[in-house]
């Protein structure tokens, strides 16, 4: 079993539980309400999730691994605003802007 948080900076806190992996949401309280997370899932090889909000900006989206590599999402639908990452079980630094300009920072840490 495994165990996630997610939380807004500022006044209101959320947590959810699911598997198999912690993931920290931090949003940048002077902006206007962010994207809003309606789904996400975790697989053995990618990450999935879906916004409610604006289209992503594919340009300014992306994550950081422990290693220090830069992965870009591998599939966007436009129409359901859901993204794919890829996944290999490292901890990862999540950057999501949409084209308004907010972004979304999540840390996906799998659990040991």
């Amino acid at each position: 079993p495994y165990e996630s948080f997610i939380w807004l900076n500022g006044n209101m806190c959320s947590i959810l539980v699911f598997s198999p992996s912690k993931i920290f949401l931090s949003v940048d309280p002077s902006r206007e309400r962010p994207l809003i997370i309606e789904e996400h899932s975790l697989t053995e090889e990618t990450f999935n999730i879906s916004l409610k909000g604006a289209a992503i900006d594919l340009q300014n989206t992306y994550m950081v691994g422990d290693s220090g590599e830069v992965l870009k999402p591998i599939s966007y639908d436009r129409e359901d605003n859901a993204l794919i990452f890829p996944f290999n079980n490292e901890e990862y630094n999540i950057y999501i802007t949409d084209i308004t300009g907010k972004t979304l920072h999540l840390l996906l840490s799998p659990r040991k």
